[in-house]
This record gives C-alpha cells, structure tokens and sequence, in this order.
C-alpha cells in the first residue's frame, strides 16, 4: 500500500485477506500462508502499468482484471438500450405488419446487466527481478447487455 501510494494518478486500497495453514508431516500446523489482494484505479494506464512493476519486485501478481470506468460503461449501456429499443419497434412492426393491423407499446421492461463477471488476465505468480519494468497491459473488450421486453397491443 505504501509503493502504491506514491502514484497520484492511482487509488488503491486493500481487498479481501485469506489464510491458509501449511501442514507438517506429522498433521500439525507448521506455518500460515497468507494471500490478499490489492484493488488497483486508474485511468493513467501507463501508470497502473509502472505501478505494477514496482510491485512485482516484492509481491506475486496472480491475476489482473481490467474494468471499463463507470462512465464509459454508462454510454455503453445506454447506446445498447437504444439499440435494443429500436429492435423491439422493429419486431413489433413486423408482427403488425403481418396481420394488417397498427400497434401500440403497452408495456415496456428495460435492464442493462450490470457489473459483468470478471474476465482475469493471468499472470506469473514468480517475482520480477529487481529492476522493475511496467507490466504490459492493454484494454479489452467488455461485454455489455441491455435487454428490452414488453408487450405491444394490435389496433384496427
């Protein structure tokens, strides 16, 4: 926390913490092992990626997962719901076309999907050497759902 720190551009703070007890051969507890997690915030990649260097030289990175910023998510959520709308006046055109008939919304249910389920980028549980080079890291794709569903009623 304190390396981290030292990076303005980067909010860090301390995440979930896990113990485990390494057995001896005579079924005893001979030591602990401990593992924690560190969660990282930046949209200075360049950064993040020196930050993470630095830490390598003392700690293991296990994995890495890299999230888009919540406005970024925000405009992607929202220019799928718009998406997703259009396509549902296009579905309910058609069936009204078929039968000849106009339509009216009735109801209208709208959902984004939320935080998506973490995609992790594995990486070396082995420490760097002392000289700390940025972790190489670079942007992804995400996934983002909006779901449109509702109910639409056929009028002469």
């Amino acid at each position: 926390m304190k390396t981290a720190r030292t990076y303005a551009k980067v909010r860090a703070q301390s995440g979930a913490t896990h113990t485990y007890p390494i057995y001896g051969k005579d079924a005893r507890i001979e030591a602990w092992r401990m593992r924690s997690e560190l969660t990282l915030e930046s949209r200075d990649s360049a950064a993040l990626s020196e930050l993470l260097g630095q830490l390598q030289t003392a700690l293991g990175v296990a994995n890495l997962i890299m999230l888009p910023s919540p406005e970024t998510r925000k405009q992607a959520e929202n220019e799928a719901i718009i998406e997703a709308i259009a396509a549902f006046r296009e579905r309910a055109r058609t069936v009204a076309d078929a039968l000849r008939k106009d339509y009216r919304i009735k109801q209208l249910s709208i959902g984004s999907g939320g935080r998506p389920p973490a995609q992790p980028r594995m990486r070396s549980a082995a420490l760097a050497s002392a000289d700390a080079a940025p972790m190489p890291i670079e942007a992804g794709e995400t996934l983002i759902r909006a779901t449109i569903s509702g109910q639409i009623e056929l009028t002469d």
